[in-house]
């Protein structure tokens, strides 16, 4: 025979486990989007630096800056160039790109990134 306090008891492990699977449930999906910001984060700047390189290659090349500069940009993964300044005489580029990232939690975030490259002709005389 049971006592009335075992038997109001007996049904407590539900709600606890369920509580526990949600709180499981949010901390994986916390770990996820902090995975996937430090990756778009990593991309942005991987889009930026290809962008602004491409565009000195170009413009030493001859080739347009700008157009070469958005292709690189966009095959890295960059939804958006968001500043392109190309100085012909300084023969340099400044590049700044947005990476749209889903998250589970927190929506889609964009991260910036930005870079600049350049040309340096003045090589030192050997002796």
């Amino acid at each position: 025979m049971t006592s009335r306090v075992e038997a109001r008891e007996r049904g407590q492990l539900v709600p606890v486990l369920a509580v526990v699977v949600v709180f499981v449930a949010l901390v994986a999906a916390a770990v996820a989007d902090v995975s996937r910001i430090a990756s778009g984060r990593a991309r942005a700047q991987t889009a930026a630096d290809a962008a602004a390189l491409a565009a000195v290659v170009a413009l030493v090349g001859g080739d347009d800056p700008d157009s070469t500069a958005r292709r690189l940009a966009t095959a890295n993964g960059a939804t958006a160039v968001t500043r392109l300044d190309v100085e012909v005489d300084a023969l340099s580029a400044e590049v700044g790109v947005v990476v749209r990232v889903p998250t589970i939690l927190l929506g889609t975030r964009d991260m910036t990134a930005r870079a600049r490259a350049g040309v340096d002709l003045d090589v030192p005389q050997s002796g």
